[in-house]
């Protein structure tokens, strides 16, 4: 039922958690904060009812405060116990708030260390496998402007988004990212790669695993771009 992580959290299945009654509810909750804080010793059941009532009502995104710095926040496939924002962890790469990010151009070859993942960039070789790269969620092929600016950076209040398959059209980005159910935790913090402010490409976590979407006016088509544009290939690696 419980996945523990280096992080400092916890992860609870909500399939699972369904199953228990409510005194086995409580027991769990106290179990995992004592796990996560073995020095504390006051653990009221105002907090811990508190706590099952927000879990028990299954509303994705909302929390419930518990003690030691800890909440208890529901997903949509699981509960997470722990520090706020410790639940990023290292499953998928993400952006604090207060990262510079990156600026580039197409033609640039980058790396980007963040966290425990570095972001790369370059123009595609000769020798790269395009259906390899399309195969891979942590990387893409792009075709971009050749005199545009790249630049990775978190989301905007109501930044848009053009996916493919919607004939350019736009949507929401927060649309787009539920209907890809990225937990709530992550959606201000999922690395959007830019392209003259256009969103271009992100990957986020979503219960089937890491997923990268691709923005429709930046999908390769041809292995031969237009003379004013370029083939670029950008991509998450994990270091550690």
């Amino acid at each position: 039922m419980t996945q523990a992580s280096p992080s400092g959290y916890t992860i609870l299945d909500r399939s699972a958690w369904a199953a228990l009654a409510p005194g086995e509810r409580r027991y769990v909750i106290r179990a995992v904060v004592g796990r996560l804080r073995p020095a504390l010793r006051d653990v009221s059941y105002v907090h811990v009812d508190h706590a099952l009532a927000v879990a028990d009502a299954g509303k994705v995104g909302a929390q419930a405060t518990l003690p030691g710095g800890l909440l208890l926040r529901i997903d949509y496939d699981a509960l997470v116990i722990g520090p706020p924002g410790a639940a990023l962890g290292p499953e998928a790469p993400f952006l604090d708030r207060e990262s510079p990010g990156i600026t580039c151009a197409p033609g640039d070859r980058v790396e980007y260390a963040c966290g425990a993942w570095v972001f790369k960039a370059g123009p595609l070789a000769a020798g790269d496998d395009l259906a390899a790269i399309h195969a891979d969620p942590l990387a893409a092929a792009l075709e971009v402007p050749a005199q545009a600016w790249l630049r990775l950076r978190i989301r905007q209040p109501g930044v848009r988004f053009r996916p493919r398959g919607l004939g350019g059209h736009s949507q929401k980005l927060s649309d787009t990212l539920i209907s890809m159910r990225v937990p709530v935790a992550w959606r201000d913090r999922v690395p959007l790669l830019t392209v003259d402010g256009e969103i271009a490409w992100f990957v986020a976590p979503t219960p089937e695993g890491v997923r990268g979407r691709v923005a429709e006016p930046f999908a390769v088509r041809a292995a031969s771009p237009q003379p004013d544009r370029l083939l670029i290939v950008v991509r998450w690696q994990r270091i550690r």
